[in-house]
């Protein structure tokens, strides 16, 4: 339970604000799960291509933004749950390091799962980290 607070706070101070937040044309376009760590951690909580932070929808929509997309929430459902896996394991990181800048326990955290995705795909590192 505790954890999952820390992990809010964390995302919190990490996150870009976005005063507005709107899915342009009513569709939102998340790069595929495949994408390297950095891209998935940008797309996650600074937002990518001109569209708002999938952490900044969820927060002000809720699992709404997905769902009302029709059959393309359920390819957004998969990926969102892997993307925010992938998220926590390297808050968790964050986490365990309390030395430095936000931005410098960030740049750390990522850092640390590339070296472990020198051997492994991003998929199998989330499969690891979910079974965990």
């Amino acid at each position: 339970q505790r954890i999952m607070e820390q992990l809010r706070q964390l995302e919190d101070e990490l996150a870009t604000p976005q005063n507005e937040v709107a899915i342009q044309n009513e569709r939102y376009e998340m790069i595929h799960q495949s994408s390297p760590l950095r891209e998935n951690w940008k797309e996650w909580f600074y937002g990518i291509n001109g569209q708002p932070s999938i952490w900044s929808l969820n927060k002000h929509y809720k699992a709404k933004w997905r769902t009302a997309l029709g059959k393309e929430g359920n390819v957004l459902a998969r990926r969102y749950k892997f993307k925010k896996e992938i998220g926590h394991s390297v808050l968790k990181l964050m986490l365990q390091n309390e030395q430095g800048t936000l931005a410098e326990r960030e740049e750390a955290a990522i850092s640390k799962v590339e070296d472990i995705l020198k051997h492994s795909s991003l998929n199998q590192y989330y499969n690891q980290i979910v079974k965990c």
